[in-house]
């Protein structure tokens, strides 16, 4: 694993959120689609492999930590609309929404 220096730690944006919602992203054997209030306007979304560990009810109301650099886009995720084509285009799939 590649260490990084003190300014690019620096650079991350650490925030700890309560999960709001969870939901099994359909055609997945271990992945839940979390919405997690941070303390900005609307929910952040995350996708997760917690599927073995937890069931969507225990995950209500637990703090979850996300982090972001201000470089990197969102990465793409399997979108549950059968006629997106997000994966095709590398984009998020939030923006089917």
């Amino acid at each position: 694993m590649a260490e990084i220096t003190f300014e690019d730690w620096k650079q991350l944006k650490l925030k700890v959120g309560v999960v709001v919602e969870a939901e099994r992203v359909p055609k997945t054997a271990k992945l839940y689609k979390l919405q997690v209030e941070i303390g900005q306007v609307r929910p952040v979304q995350i996708i997760t492999s917690l599927v073995p560990y937890y069931s969507a009810e225990q995950l209500l109301g637990r703090r979850s930590s996300c982090s972001a650099t201000s470089d990197r886009p969102p990465s793409p995720a399997r979108c549950p609309k059968p006629c997106c084509s997000a994966r095709k285009r590398r984009t998020p799939a939030s923006a089917c929404y």
